[in-house]
């Protein structure tokens, strides 16, 4: 069975065009071109209006059932881009490449990728609403906005001729059957550092440190569930290196995206070849102090050091602001 033949077919048929849909956030660099292109076929193809705003929102429109004209209108609201993260040795190119869907049991899932049903579900949905025959209501708009993983930009920024329903339901719910009179909320900092790169010296041993399978997740959806992520763990074991010894980084890389845990995170160190076994000790202490913190959230969890060649340059901390 494929994802398209799942019940209620008329909504996981639209879906699984979603995934096939490459939509990663970022309206402003043309990344959500696709999934407007493909809603704005999507009503040609059922002869039904639709609006595209300057900020690139998307609302496709269904007239009242006969009948019912003089009854209240509808907006049925979700957002076309999603969460683009990957896990460890995954070549999949979101700007791209299709999701790769998997039925697995009862749940579908997608090939070591997000699966995109934040908020593909939810577009599935109002979708098929709007080309239900059946379906006896007033008016019915399905609302799609822009940028909704980066900071609610195309909710934000709607025109005020956009919609002309009289209630908006905002189809992203983590549960069936709620109703959520309210809204998560966010705060994004960006600290920006200018750094010189250094040749990396020569006298120094150099160490790979790495974090892997790691939950991760959604840092909305799931920031109460206890994960650890390992950017905040990163940086924790550079301080506790610090505090014991003298080391240079030449690369840090630990989660790329502002609304996922990160779920995998890189050092390379380079420290003096008498260090050696201090830094077992460090590590082998921090490793069973976060086991210990998340021996229920973290199971799987690795952390794993091995030397490697020295690297052609460090990161010259000394040059920042």
């Amino acid at each position: 069975m494929q994802v398209k033949d799942l019940n209620p077919q008329a909504v996981w048929s639209i879906f699984d065009e979603i995934t096939k849909v490459p939509r990663p956030s970022g309206n402003e660099e043309g990344k959500l071109d696709k999934i407007r292109a493909w809603l704005v076929d999507f009503a040609k193809k059922h002869n039904l209006e639709y609006k595209i705003d300057k900020t690139g929102n998307v609302a496709i429109f269904r007239p009242a059932a006969p009948g019912y004209e003089k009854c209240k209108g509808i907006v049925l609201q979700g957002h076309m881009d999603m969460v683009a993260e990957k896990g460890p040795g995954s070549t999949h190119n979101f700007d791209t490449d299709p999701i790769e869907t998997i039925i697995d049991g009862e749940w579908v899932r997608a090939n070591n990728t997000t699966l995109g049903a934040d908020d593909g579900m939810g577009l599935a949905i109002a979708l098929a609403a709007v080309i239900e025959p059946s379906l006896q209501c007033g008016p019915l708009e399905a609302l799609a906005t822009v940028d909704e993983e980066t900071g609610l930009t195309g909710a934000s920024n709607i025109e005020a001729d956009m919609l002309v329903g009289d209630y908006l339901l905002n189809l992203d719910e983590e549960e069936d059957g709620v109703i959520t009179m309210g809204c998560a909320g966010g705060l994004v900092s960006i600290f920006k550092f200018n750094y010189k790169p250094e040749a990396a010296p020569k006298d120094r041993t150099y160490f790979e440190i790495k974090f892997e399978h790691f939950h991760g997740g959604h840092s909305g959806a799931d920031i109460h569930l206890g994960f650890a992520t390992t950017t905040k763990l990163s940086s924790r074991l550079l301080w506790n290196i610090g505090e014991e010894m003298d080391y240079v980084l030449a690369k840090i890389d630990a989660g790329n995206l502002h609304n996922a845990i990160a779920h995998a995170a890189t050092l390379v160190i380079g420290i003096k070849p008498e260090d050696k076994e201090k830094l077992s000790v460090v590590l082998n202490t921090f490793i069973a102090e976060v086991k210990n913190e998340y021996k229920r959230t973290e199971p799987k969890m690795e952390i794993t050091c091995k030397s490697v060649d020295a690297p052609e340059t460090i990161i010259d901390t000394a040059s920042m602001p």
